[in-house]
């Protein structure tokens, strides 16, 4: 049985009743909403997280594998946590490389009769839908898609497609727009309207 009394002479600290807060005050770099602090004429102070003084520093500490922040005294409770020094590494920016075919280059491009190519192999190949997302690594529902031209494939499933069934999926566009070789800029909407028409 407990002696009567102050109930706060007999409780734990952590039993105790928090001191009163504006959660709106600081920002949560402690990353505890304790940490946060009273505020008193528009001036916030930090808590400890474990014995809620206020202090003008707290430190980064592990206690039993939780992180709190806390004041010097309980610190000694835990290890402190170092924050690692981060640096920012930027690249320098790299021009884009935009390819433009000329007269006498070409380039592949998807057949536009890829779902029935696609479907007439794996059925002379004997194989089922299953069988065919199996062997490619791929769901059935992307070989469903695809057989129904409902999704075009990306160059690498095309590359997977032609692979397994021994199927030529792209075929070569001749360029024909000329350029001449000291114009190198890069193309327009203005260009791409000019070109449809």
């Amino acid at each position: 049985m407990r002696p009567r009394g102050n109930a706060f002479s007999t409780a734990p600290f952590w039993m105790l009743p928090l001191p009163p807060m504006s959660l709106d005050a600081a920002s949560t770099k402690g990353g505890s909403w304790l940490s946060l602090g009273r505020t008193l004429g528009g001036i916030s102070s930090p808590v400890c997280e474990m014995c809620g003084a206020e202090r003008p520093r707290l430190k980064n500490v592990n206690v039993e594998g939780t992180q709190l922040m806390l004041c010097e005294r309980c610190a000694r409770f835990g290890v402190e946590v170092k924050r690692p020094e981060t640096r920012r590494v930027t690249k320098p920016a790299q021009p884009r490389k935009i390819i433009t075919p000329s007269l006498g280059e070409s380039e592949y491009d998807l057949a536009l009769d890829f779902p029935e190519r696609i479907r007439k192999a794996r059925e002379s190949s004997g194989w089922k839908r299953e069988d065919l997302a199996k062997r490619i690594n791929e769901k059935l529902s992307v070989i469903e898609k695809l057989e129904k031209g409902k999704m075009r494939p990306s160059d690498q499933l095309v590359a997977k497609l032609e692979k397994a069934l021994k199927v030529k999926l792209r075929e070569r566009i001749e360029g024909t727009e000329t350029r001449k070789k000291e114009e190198r800029r890069p193309l327009t909407l203005g260009d791409l309207i000019r070109r449809q028409e």
